[in-house]
């Protein structure tokens, strides 16, 4: 039997979502740093990623994890979506 992925995105960031792919905008890049180390940033695609991705990334590094979301409009200019601290 398989366990159903909860699902831990806020309601708000999955409007925003849909609102931003409706847009054309699609991709959504993840930054995760920590006081002493920043890591590669990953592309994900949804609400439910993003906000999965965060929470891998705390139970991973810790209490001094943040991470950074943002994308690229259609002009290329970088917008800060959130900011996830623990």
């Amino acid at each position: 039997m398989k366990n159903k992925r909860m699902n831990t995105a806020s309601e708000v960031m999955i409007e925003d979502f849909a609102a931003l792919k409706e847009r054309g905008i699609s991709d959504f890049i993840c930054t995760v740093s920590t006081s002493t180390k920043k890591y590669k940033p990953v592309l994900r695609h949804t609400a439910q990623g993003v906000s999965s991705y965060a929470n891998l990334m705390y139970s991973k590094y810790g209490d001094d994890t943040s991470v950074n979301v943002g994308y690229f409009d259609d002009n290329l200019n970088w917008f800060d979506y959130c900011t996830y601290h623990a």
